[in-house]
């Protein structure tokens, strides 16, 4: 008993002190973002990504959707059997945990997390940074405003007169693939043959969480969230394969999300990424000059307003206390990694106007808006 005893307690001082290690170890590499972009992002990340996809792209099984209920119900098995034996085991339960948690932290680092602390997009890619103004932020709201009354004329509607894909949501996720072929050829991504993407069997449970979609770094695999409206099909699964591309952080996800669309030939694609953007572009709006912002929210046409309809009906289904903590829950997630939180979603815009501004020069290499 005293041996045991003694074993449980070293092991919880060596997962103390392995975690504690680790986490100055990937702080400190941190530190050295072109180191990262050249030797991990674009070196070693790319081959990991390959022997994920030849293991697991073609198996049409939710795999993070598998995992994670594995961890639910471990999870559950160790707190009953610590309720059953009255928390004897308390020492050893917390020795394992830690293990678990030394052996999940590593893993998902190397797997694809230190892509968290690559080079910012703009110096990954060698683009020139422009020194945006609020007219300048105007001007493109105005001109996204009319550019999506525009596609929205072009594409599907339901009985309700609500947008709806054209496709199947296989046959859209094929579309957003080909896309990332196509963007290929302007960006320097990966090319990658397959790219892994299901629908999450856990889709009306993530609905109250709040979430659209999600990647798992363990096997390389997207998982949508089956729920969200067909105007969020293009530019969700578009992020996700983002993920998988490297792109970490949600903030630039987003915006290879939109260059996607934005190069795509389909329509109900750009129409997916251009309306997402037009609100995130209003809220800018809206913190410099009201007066402005009820203006530009007055050019949005009918039938885009349908849509943001169906948004608000969507979000009063599924909102609750659940999604608010697990929206605070991400935030601490995204700046344990290095980010902003949810409110970093506002560089999204950022990204966008220097796009703008640089096509206006006519200096940019990425994806023309038109």
């Amino acid at each position: 008993m005293f041996l045991m005893r003694r074993t449980s307690y070293s092991k919880i001082r060596w997962g103390i002190g392995l975690f504690v290690l680790q986490i100055i170890i990937v702080q400190s590499v941190a530190s050295f973002p072109d180191f990262i972009t050249t030797y991990y992002t674009e070196g070693i990340y790319p081959q990991i990504s390959f022997v994920q996809r030849v293991l697991f792209g073609k198996l049409k099984i939710g795999l993070g959707d598998l995992t994670y209920a594995f961890f639910v119900v471990a999870f559950i098995a160790m707190c009953f059997n610590l309720i059953r034996n009255r928390f004897r085991n308390t020492k050893k339960t917390l020795g394992n945990l830690l293990i678990f948690l030394n052996l999940f932290y590593f893993t998902f680092h190397v797997l694809w997390g230190f892509n968290y602390y690559k080079q910012p997009f703009l110096e990954q890619f060698e683009i020139q940074k422009e020194q945006g103004t609020d007219e300048d932020l105007f001007e493109l709201t105005e001109w996204m405003i009319q550019k999506t009354n525009q596609l929205r004329e072009e594409v599907k509607e339901d009985e309700n007169g609500v947008f709806r894909n054209e496709e199947s949501f296989d046959k859209t996720v094929e579309q957003v693939k080909k896309s990332y072929d196509d963007l290929a050829e302007k960006l320097p991504l990966e090319m990658y043959k397959v790219k892994p993407v299901w629908i999450s069997w856990y889709s009306e449970l993530i609905s109250y969480l709040g979430i659209g979609g999600y990647y798992n770094p363990f096997y390389g695999i997207a998982q949508i969230n089956g729920t969200i409206l067909p105007h969020d099909y293009g530019m969700t699964v578009s992020h996700e394969i983002a993920h998988q591309y490297g792109f970490a952080s949600e903030k630039e996800a987003n915006y290879v999300a939109f260059l996607n669309g934005v190069n795509s030939k389909n329509k109900d694609l750009q129409y997916s990424v251009y309306y997402n953007t037009i609100w995130r572009l209003l809220y800018e709006v809206y913190k410099i000059d009201f007066d402005r912002f009820e203006k530009y929210k007055d050019l949005i046409s009918e039938k885009v307003k349908k849509d943001r309809l169906a948004d608000k009906k969507y979000y009063e289904k599924y909102r609750g206390e659940l999604s608010d903590a697990f929206s605070r829950a991400n935030s601490l997630y995204l700046k344990a990694n290095g980010q902003e939180g949810i409110d970093s979603y506002s560089y999204y815009v950022q990204l966008v106007l220097n796009q703008y501004l640089a096509q206006k020069r006519g200096e940019t290499k990425l994806p023309l808006l038109k």
